[in-house]
């Protein structure tokens, strides 16, 4: 799967809305090859860390993918990758939001800064057919630790 991200580049450079950026042709920034323990990824957001880093935070989904047809009731964890020279390269992922045991998945990622300086991290777990419920989590320390969600 290959992100592609114009709309990134445009928001990263400062532009006010998409329709500046028409002309920006998309690039790929990310490929996320198909390995045993993660079968596919989707959902995910990018913030511009403090220090300079791009954060991008995703929904990995993993190996039992295969066994179910690779819907979106699959077993995800969010999981996150960090860029230090603007999206040409990009780090190994670390989970974020592991899903909890009585829970199919956690998806749909949403990273915002806040007026105080922290990231906020939005997402959402979906415990079973028919119940999918926003959650958030807090960062004071730009993404190398998080609250535990709150619903």
């Amino acid at each position: 799967m290959k992100m592609y991200v114009a709309a990134m580049t445009c928001l990263l450079a400062g532009f006010p809305a998409a329709a500046s950026c028409a002309a920006v042709e998309p690039e790929v920034v990310k490929d996320f090859p198909v390995c045993e323990s993660a079968v596919r990824s989707s959902e995910g957001d990018f913030v511009r860390l403090k220090d300079g880093r791009i954060m991008f935070a995703y929904s990995r989904y993993d190996e039992h993918v295969k066994d179910r047809g690779m819907g979106d009731h699959d077993p995800a964890d969010i999981v996150a990758c960090f860029s230090d020279d603007e999206g040409k390269t990009w780090g190994g992922s670390e989970i974020l939001v592991r899903r909890p045991a009585n829970a199919w998945n956690v998806m749909s990622v949403d990273l915002e800064r806040l007026a105080d300086g922290r990231l906020a991290l939005f997402y959402c777990m979906k415990r079973f057919r028919g119940d999918c419920r926003p959650y958030v989590s807090f960062s004071s320390d730009e993404g190398r630790s998080w609250t535990d969600g709150k619903c």
